[in-house]
Order: structure tokens, then sequence, then C-alpha cells
């Protein structure tokens, strides 16, 4: 078509195999292509990033994922369905994906979060942080795999396996505020060399919220616990921390019930 533009609006892939490789620089590629080749993104921070107006629809597609700042070993995901819907100012992002085997079940997300985070480095003087929110959901998780393997190290935790729903809120690159709600079997932590601690059951729900520049508090309520068939009494508990001011050190509040 002459002296026109033709603009793609939707994107639609289903029943497709993707290779996924992090290199050993920490570089994503996509069928073993930079994601530059892919977007072209404008790094002036008053600038915009120049994303298509673009709706990228997935369905049964199965992702074989390579990551060789860690093990290097290939897993495989499975996306149920998942949208991505790119713009200049903000990008959503809702899915299913089933999780490798070694990892478990699978995992529901969704967020709508600022463009710009894709840059690297502070918000521009010219711009206001913005706040955003990210929603994940998980069923028959192996969480100590999940956990070491994206942390990429060793950790007390050796077992536990359950599902978990985490909602959180960002200023920025800021966590605001993030509530967990747990439903989890066979916690096994290992406290030290001569010592293990094995739960059968631990449930309940976790809040935690910035208060101020350096303040916190963390609330655990209706937590329950199964350890050697004995099931614990349902407790609630708090902890407030503020950072030392003018004439007072540091203060830290713990209630519970």
């Amino acid at each position: 078509i002459r002296d026109r533009t033709v603009l793609l609006s939707r994107l639609g892939i289903e029943g497709s195999h993707i290779r996924v490789r992090r290199d050993a620089a920490g570089k994503f590629l996509f069928q073993d292509r930079s994601l530059d080749e892919f977007v072209q993104l404008e790094f002036d921070p008053d600038k915009p990033l120049r994303l298509p107006d673009l709706l990228i629809e997935l369905s049964g597609i199965e992702v074989l994922f390579t990551d060789e700042t860690r093990s290097g070993d290939a897993y495989s995901f499975g996306v149920e369905q998942l949208e991505i819907q790119l713009s200049d100012k903000q990008i959503m992002i809702d899915g299913d994906v089933e999780l490798a085997p070694e990892f478990g079940g699978r995992i529901m997300i969704a967020t709508d979060f600022p463009t710009r985070l894709l840059r690297s480095g502070s918000v521009s003087s010219r711009q206001a942080a913005q706040e955003w929110r990210l929603y994940i959901g998980g069923e028959e998780l192996q969480l100590e795999k999940i956990f070491a393997y994206v942390l990429n190290r060793d950790l007390p935790v050796t077992d536990v396996y359950g599902d978990i729903t985490i909602s959180a809120a960002f200023n920025h690159r800021t966590l605001q505020n993030l509530t967990a709600d747990l439903d989890l079997e066979n916690v096994v932590m290992h406290i030290d060399p001569l010592r293990v601690e094995r739960h059968e059951v631990l449930t309940g729900r976790l809040e935690w919220e910035r208060d101020g520049e350096a303040g916190w508090l963390l609330a655990v309520s209706d937590i329950g616990v199964e350890r050697r068939n004995l099931f614990m009494q349902r407790s609630d508990f708090s902890i407030a921390v503020q950072p030392p001011a003018p004439g007072r050190g540091r203060s830290i509040r713990a209630n519970s019930q």
C-alpha cells in the first residue's frame, strides 16, 4: 500500500513452541534472538518508550526456559492463556501458566504497571511516581524449589507444598503493601544442622505495610498450625517498627492474641 502505514493492533498465537534463554550476561533471548530485535525502546526518561498499541494473545504455548546465570537447566512451562496489552503508558498482563513439573501446579498473574518501569534507574524529575498493583495466585506449588530457584541460593525451608495468593501494591519500584494468604502442607525447616522442624499444615494471612520512609507494620492473622498431629489454637500477632527519630531510638512494638 503506497504512502500508507499498516498498524497491527492485535496479535494472536496458538499452539506454538517458544525458546526463551537468559545468557550469562543476563540478556534475554527469544528464539535465540535478542529482545532488542523485536522491541526498540526509547531510553531518554523524558520521552515516551514508543511501544506499539498492541494486544498480544497467547494460548496453548509451550515455553522452554533456560537461565545461564543459574543452573542452566531447561524448564518447560505451558501458557494456557496470556494477554499482554502494550502501550506507551501502561502494560497490562493477565494469564494462567502451568509450571514446570519441578515447581508444581499452576499460577495466575494479573498486573497493570507503567511502561516506564521497563527503563532502569529512577523516575525522571518531570514525572511523578505512579502506583500499580500485582496479583499472583498459585495452586499445588513446590514453594521451596520456586524460591530457591528465584533467589538462586539454598534456603532453610527445604520442603513446602500448597496454595498461595499474593496481592501487592507498588509506588514505582517501591513496595507499599503486601497481602499473602497461605494454605501450606509439609513445611520442613532446617533451624540448624542438628535441628529440623516439620509442620503438617500451616495456614493464615500475612499483611505487610510500609509506614513512612523506613517504618513498617506486619500483621499475621488466623494462623493455624498442625504439628505431630496436634492442632495449635489459631492466633494473631503484629509487629510495628519505626526508625530512630530526634529524642528517641528505634521503636518496635509487638502484640499477640
